[in-house]
């Protein structure tokens, strides 16, 4: 959290966040040999969606929500992950809320 320089109020995001990778990766308690997602779902989870915590995040704003010559995309930060969903949870400082989205393009620099 200090390294992404979000507010103190999202630390319960970044636990979530924490706990959902956690559960995607292999848990080296398990005898089984598959992750609690594996088990749950059924699949063999994928990680192409993992994003830094925190990372610059470019969210789409719908065609129908702006005018010709408005931004297409506003700047929000990474705080989590939508369950099951290829979906992301983002902080939008400007508005001071949590949104979900699909349509984003990240800055992981």
């Amino acid at each position: 959290m200090i390294r992404a320089k979000v507010p103190e109020f999202l630390w319960a995001k970044a636990v979530g966040c924490s706990v959902y990778i956690h559960n995607i990766l292999l848990n080296s308690q398990t005898r089984s040999g598959v992750t609690a997602y594996e088990a749950l779902i059924g699949n063999i989870p994928t990680l192409e969606h993992i994003r830094i915590f925190g990372c610059k995040a470019y969210s789409q704003i719908p065609r129908q929500q702006r005018s010709t010559w408005d931004p297409k995309a506003k700047m929000c930060i990474l705080v989590g992950y939508q369950a099951l969903k290829s979906k992301y949870r983002l902080y939008d400082p400007a508005g001071h809320t949590v949104i979900i989205a699909h349509n984003v393009s990240f800055d992981e620099n």
